[in-house]
């Protein structure tokens, strides 16, 4: 009990020197309020890798290390939008594949000794972003900001599986991300219920119903292209008519993706250097609303591309540009890194999809010729 109560003050304390800090700088109220979250969040994920070393070191089971990793995961996914705006080199580390692969799809004993290490390096991470927050320099605009780049990057790399590449758990990932955003969303209901009722209730139910289909959906049978359409894009928008609405201006600064576009599939929400992107292929076209774009066979080929068959791993959605895979000699290594906008469709080679999948991916390529990219001179 004694113990309980000593932890307890403890948190009282740290939270009253946080919030004192904020007060010092004079944040609006929501930033105040949206800071003490993220204390929190850093301090929940510092325990889960605490947990997780610990059934290291005691050499627990192996199916319950792995599940305290995916813990550990859980944690940082709810605060990853913050930590990838405000501290990203430090969202680096604690976002690294490499304690994944150590652990799924078994855990090798020979890799105990860096297993132990990497997750020390963990938790070093999770310190140093502790220390980082009641430091701050924050406020509306940057929070806002974060809620729509963190849409964007479950796009590109949550529901394509890039970031658990190996235990196969991106659709619950993407569930705490989203629920990180919904968690900074809701510091700013209650002033945007005064200036726009509907528009907040509609936001709600947007997170509420996309947190359950979430729930009810898994790997194989989710499908990416209608949750990027129904609830992703919608998201992005109703945060930026949230931002109009509560008169919280943009930043003048260049940025790679346009805080003003309704969402990352507008034209002209890139600002890329060197390349002029009309961003109006068919696929462009049919993410903006228009239904009669893609027909049932290029949807499917678009859901096989970002699932099974794994390209959206290598490819990244809006731009399907990208890196060397995460692995060498996977079977997902079929199309050049570069880029696939604008390719003629031949160079694919699809070892793990049946012959209609391999047509149905093929097709999907095909909807994004045309995309009218043209080198600057």
């Amino acid at each position: 009990m004694r113990a309980g109560i000593f932890f307890l003050a403890a948190i009282a304390t740290t939270l009253i020197s946080v919030i004192t800090g904020q007060r010092a700088r004079q944040l609006p109220p929501e930033v105040k309020h949206v800071l003490q979250w993220y204390y929190l969040q850093a301090k929940q994920l510092d325990k889960e890798a605490g947990l997780l070393l610990e059934a290291v070191e005691q050499q627990d089971s192996q199916p319950e290390i792995q599940q305290q990793f995916l813990e550990a995961r859980f944690a940082y996914k709810r605060l990853e939008l913050l930590a990838t705006h405000f501290h990203p080199s430090g969202s680096m580390m604690l976002n690294d594949p490499g304690i994944e692969k150590m652990l799924f799809p078994r855990i090798a004993e020979q890799d105990t000794a860096n297993l132990r290490k990497a997750v020390l390096q963990l938790i070093s991470g999770t310190r140093l972003l502790q220390r980082n927050i009641d430091s701050l320099e924050t406020g509306d605009a940057e929070l806002f900001d974060a809620m729509r780049l963190e849409i964007a990057r479950i796009l590109a790399f949550g529901i394509s599986g890039v970031d658990s590449p190996v235990a196969g758990e991106s659709i619950t990932e993407t569930k705490y991300s989203l629920a990180g955003i919904k968690a900074v969303w809701l510091f700013y209901k209650e002033k945007l219920e005064k200036r726009n009722p509907d528009l907040a209730d509609r936001t709600l139910a947007l997170f509420v119903e996309a947190d359950r289909i979430l729930d009810t959906s898994s790997g194989q049978t989710f499908s990416r292209m209608d949750f990027i359409r129904d609830y992703l894009n919608p998201l992005a928008i109703q945060i930026k008519l949230a931002r109009e609405a509560l008169k919280i201006p943009y930043a003048t600064a260049d940025h790679f993706l346009d805080p003003a576009a309704s969402n990352v599939f507008a034209k002209g929400a890139f600002n890329l250097s060197g390349e002029e992107w009309g961003m109006n292929s068919r696929f462009d076209q049919f993410m903006r609303g228009d239904d009669s774009r893609m027909d049932a066979r290029e949807v499917n080929g678009f859901n096989l591309f970002m699932g099974k068959a794994k390209c959206g791993t290598c490819h990244f959605v809006p731009l399907f540009n990208g890196e060397t895979p995460f692995a060498k000699g996977e079977d997902h290594k079929i199309i050049p890194a570069s880029a696939i906008r604008n390719s003629t469709g031949n160079m694919h080679h699809f070892q793990h999809l049946n012959d209609a999948e391999q047509r149905d991916v093929l097709a999907f390529v095909q909807t994004l010729q045309n995309a009218e990219i043209a080198t600057s001179r």
